[in-house]
Order: C-alpha cells, then structure tokens, then sequence
C-alpha cells in the first residue's frame, strides 16, 4: 500500500513519450501462407513494427490462422499500414477482421 501511494504520487511526475498505437488484424490463413506478403509489407514500411502470432482454433472451419499486429507511435501511419495488411490478405483470399483491443 506504502509503494503504491509512492507510485501514485510520482506517476504524473514522470516523462512520457508518444503513445504507442496498435491494429490487430486477424485472417483465418497459416501464417506460412502469410509471411511472403507480410514480409513485403515490412520491407515497404519500415517505421511501424508488425508482429504475426499464430492461432489453432479446435473445431473452427478454418482452425489456422494468425494475428497481425501492427504497432507506431504514429498513429496515421499504423492505419495506413494496417489498411495494406488487409489488402494483402485479401490478395491471398482471407477475410480480414479488425480485432478489438482490450
């Protein structure tokens, strides 16, 4: 409770960089189908950082699929970004889905 208080205190204190804001988009696509293009991607946009994270969902139509994680402290950019990621999903095929934070 006493390092807590602490923190509370200090918090509004302390520097704070840019937010950093982040798209998850998923596809219902192995991530193997996926890094090719995902690669390209990256290569195109060097200022935001994507991260892929595989699923297997037991008993889903499609139970392979990936999570894609776009991630920048500018915010237009990480849209932007997102947006290609979508368009080159759907060039394999896949329905992207937007994937609510929380």
């Amino acid at each position: 409770m006493v390092m807590r208080a602490m923190l509370e205190a200090v918090a509004p204190e302390l520097p704070r960089g840019a937010a950093v804001t982040a798209v998850t988009v998923e596809a219902a696509l192995p991530e193997g189908a996926i890094a090719p293009g995902l690669a390209r991607v990256a290569k195109d946009h060097r200022d935001v950082s994507i991260g892929s994270y595989p699923f297997h969902r037991e008993g889903a139509e499609k139970p392979f699929g990936a999570q894609l994680v776009v991630r920048g402290r500018d915010a237009g950019a990480v849209e932007r970004v997102a947006r290609a990621v979508e368009a080159m999903l759907r060039g394999l095929g896949a329905a992207p889905q937007r994937v609510k934070s929380g």
